[in-house]
């Protein structure tokens, strides 16, 4: 009976049965190549750490050749590194590799070649070469197997006429790259037909919608299905996200410029400002005389062919007085005007008179007088009701009743003069001004809820002034004669 031993297993036994080689670490070489450099005998070296001369010998090789290369001098510009033969083979790999990989010109080959190898080539020279390696190319290219590609990536580059191109997406190969005069069915399909003799066999291809290389491959590979890419969809998509981005902030630009108008003319709400056109819109469906009607009574005196800036424009009528200069507000002259009340303690409110404006302050219309009174009351008892620490009601300071046009004329814009629509508002005796900056917080806070809440009714309307403390006030045409009566009780309160 024969046995067989196997061969030792040196990396299984312990350290104490391992060549004294294999015990040293890469720092125990290095220490034992420095005293072999410093002179220490070789052998002694070799049976002191259990090794043999050959490998303390090669050990004192490679450190000599490191402190060789430490110290050699560096080499000068001028040296020459290594030497070239110079062949028409060489040359022609320069040429192929210049149009390749440095996506050179014809030119610009041969301007390189004359200028780093004193070497002359022609133009044609050089399309010759590089004809020559497209055939070669070619035959490469038939003689590749494409029995493991796949999955294909079929599209159409234009280079002047169109490039039929098939490329396996996994591995980048370019099976298919050709330049042909169409693109249509027969041409892409005589060209995978061509592919399937080569042994190209697909699952599937992915490609865009182009009706030519579907239907070639459809004719061609009847059995192969072929995906739309990701490409086009994406493409798709981010036009269309484009596009509702661009509609947002289309919506954004004009929600704010709906709530500049807002602010302009009051509405609580966009809501309001729905339900009133549907409003109007049945209106004019249902009862068409009656919208031309309600049309006409609120187009605009001063500008009929403009859009009205604020509610208080579209309520002013032409046929209502205008009082042009001081002149205009002589007794014999303002028979529509009435003197305002002036007793703050029982009306709330404080006219705010000087010598240059105490025209302004003591006539108005009934009406707006009336507005004013009501205003006063209604907020001082809803302040009364808010019982807010610390505050006492303040009695309205009225800026002006009326103010004749000239007056209005002869401020400067930058002192705070009116626009021309404002200051024909405020020369009917329809509009009047209240000062409301000085006004405690709760106080303000009532007067402009009883503001807003007339407005919301459609008794008045109301604008902010450029000094941002300044109220223009008026009630709407169909509420003067509630107004009147509000300026009639109050004048027989005052009898009483």
């Amino acid at each position: 009976m024969i046995s067989v031993i196997a061969p030792l297993d040196l990396e299984s036994q312990s350290p104490a049965f391992r060549h004294g080689a294999a015990l040293l670490d890469l720092e125990g070489r290095k220490q034992l190549a420095l005293r072999a450099l410093g002179g220490e005998p070789i052998a002694r070296l070799a049976d002191g750490l259990d090794v043999s001369r050959k490998f303390v010998y090669r050990q004192a090789g490679k450190a000599g050749s490191a402190v060789e290369a430490a110290f050699q001098p560096p080499a000068r510009d001028d040296d020459v590194l290594f030497r070239i033969s110079v062949t028409k083979k060489w040359v022609e790999e320069v040429v192929l590799s210049a149009l390749l990989h440095c996506h050179g010109s014809y030119r610009g080959v041969q301007a390189f070649l004359r200028d780093t190898c004193d070497f002359e080539i022609s133009v044609g020279s050089i399309h010759n070469i590089v004809v020559a390696a497209i055939e070669g190319a070619r035959r490469a290219n038939r003689q590749e197997d494409l029995c493991p590609i796949r999955v294909g990536a079929h599209d159409e580059i234009f280079q002047g006429d169109p490039v039929l191109v098939g490329v396996d997406p996994l591995s980048t190969y370019c099976y298919l790259l050709a330049q042909e005069p169409g693109r249509d069915g027969t041409t892409w399909g005589v060209h995978l037909l061509d592919l399937s003799q080569r042994g190209l066999s697909l699952d599937y291809t992915v490609a865009d919608a182009g009706k030519g290389l579907r239907a070639g491959q459809a004719e061609a590979w009847p059995g192969v299905p072929c995906r739309g890419d990701v490409f086009h969809a994406e493409r798709g998509m981010g036009q269309m996200a484009a596009y509702l981005d661009n509609r947002a902030y289309g919506c954004i630009g004009t929600r704010e410029k709906v709530e500049r108008q807002m602010e302009r003319d009051y509405s609580p709400t966009y809501w309001f400002r729905v339900t009133r056109a549907r409003q109007l819109l049945d209106m004019y469906r249902e009862d068409p005389d009656g919208f031309r009607k309600l049309a006409a009574e609120f187009r605009s005196g001063a500008a009929p062919e403009r859009r009205a800036p604020h509610r208080l424009a579209v309520w002013f009528d032409s046929d209502d007085p205008t009082f042009r200069s001081c002149d205009d507000l002589e007794p014999e002259e303002r028979r529509d005007l009435l003197g305002a009340f002036d007793d703050p303690d029982y009306y709330g409110l404080r006219l705010r008179t000087t010598e240059a404006t105490r025209e302004y302050c003591l006539f108005a219309s009934p009406s707006a007088i009336g507005t004013l009174a009501y205003i006063a009351f209604e907020t001082r008892r809803l302040h009364e009701v808010m019982d807010v620490r610390g505050e006492t009601f303040v009695p309205l300071e009225v800026r002006s009743l009326i103010k004749p046009l000239a007056a209005s004329e002869a401020e400067p814009a930058e002192s705070g003069g009116e626009k021309r629509g404002e200051a024909i508002l405020h020369s009917t005796g329809h509009v009047f001004d209240i000062d409301y900056g000085d006004l405690p917080p709760g106080e303000r806070e009532a007067l402009e809820f009883v503001l807003n809440d007339l407005g919301w009714e459609g008794y008045l309307g109301f604008i902010h002034a450029a000094d941002s403390r300044t109220l223009h006030i008026g009630c709407s045409p169909s509420s003067r004669d509630f107004f009147d009566e509000v300026f009639a009780d109050a004048v027989e309160r005052t009898k009483q």
